[in-house]
């Protein structure tokens, strides 16, 4: 038995550290704004798996300075597992826009690029960049892409027009959602002695501010999110779990608090809604 417990707790932490779970969250993130917007059309095979593999794609190639060692400029080509797992991932991703509309391709270009223009090397001396060069802009820039995520791309693929009081204000309440759970993150990296790391939110408010500034995020979201509810009732054990977890992040909890259970409210939001629209 403990064989076996040894043997599944090895395969969900691959699973986690792979951004295999991270990749599960776009999609189910992706869904809910389908059901947020009581889309009549629903999303395609090709779409769902594209929110998968790029997710994964650009997590991959954001940890451990992936793009760093890609890039060729003042260093010799290394291929080793992480840029291998990069570029196989990459390829995937590019695959899919052979089969997806062009104005869908160009919007998520867009967001492409703002992951790239973050994430290329500080050595590559473009003036202005790279943008992870200017302090406290992660976070906002997280959420911008995936409130995008959840709320322009599905209208995009419904024909709605995104500038549509509807479309802006669910984007608006999706960025406040991530906003909110993103800000623990720099809770958690508070001591961090990453000194390629721009100061965080967390580093100008202080720790007690920065999960206060989550909570009040996190409410804003909520006041955005409840018209569009049916049966506003089956939201609130939703909003009381991540209220919890916000309250509770330190800069000491195990890693998988943050990538598993705050990462994974995106999942639990997909059927909080289920619940709630009708």
């Amino acid at each position: 038995m403990s064989f076996m417990n040894h043997r599944i707790k090895k395969l969900l932490r691959a699973i986690v550290d792979n951004y295999i779970f991270i990749g599960f969250c776009a999609v189910f993130y992706y869904l809910s704004g389908f059901i947020a917007m009581g889309a009549t059309q629903s999303p395609g095979f090709i779409h769902v798996s594209l929110i998968f593999w790029s997710t994964t794609a650009v997590y991959h190639l954001s940890a451990n300075n992936q793009i760093h060692q890609i890039y060729l400029r003042k260093a010799p080509w290394v291929l080793n597992r992480g840029v291998y797992v990069s570029l196989v991932l990459t390829g995937i991703t590019a695959l899919h826009f052979l089969f997806i509309p062009v104005v869908e391709t160009l919007y998520l270009s867009h967001l492409a690029l703002i992951t790239l223009l973050y994430n290329i090397p500080r050595s590559a001396n473009f003036y202005g960049l790279p943008l992870r060069g200017i302090p406290m802009l992660k976070i906002f820039l997280i959420a911008y892409v995936w409130a995008s995520l959840g709320s322009i791309f599905p209208a995009l693929q419904n024909a709605e027009n995104i500038f549509r009081p509807p479309v802006t204000r669910l984007f608006m309440a999706d960025f406040s959602f991530i906003m909110a759970i993103t800000l623990p993150f720099d809770i958690r990296d508070y001591y961090s002695n990453h000194l390629d790391e721009p100061r965080t939110l967390a580093h100008l408010l202080g720790l007690r501010h920065t999960a206060t500034a989550a909570l009040l995020l996190l409410t804003i979201f909520a006041l955005l999110i409840w018209p569009l509810l049916d049966a506003p009732v089956f939201f609130i054990p939703f909003l009381i779990i991540v209220l919890l977890l916000i309250f509770y992040s330190t800069p000491h909890k195990n890693k998988y608090y943050y990538t598993v259970l705050l990462d994974g409210t995106m999942i639990l939001y997909y059927f909080a809604l289920r619940s709630a629209i009708r």
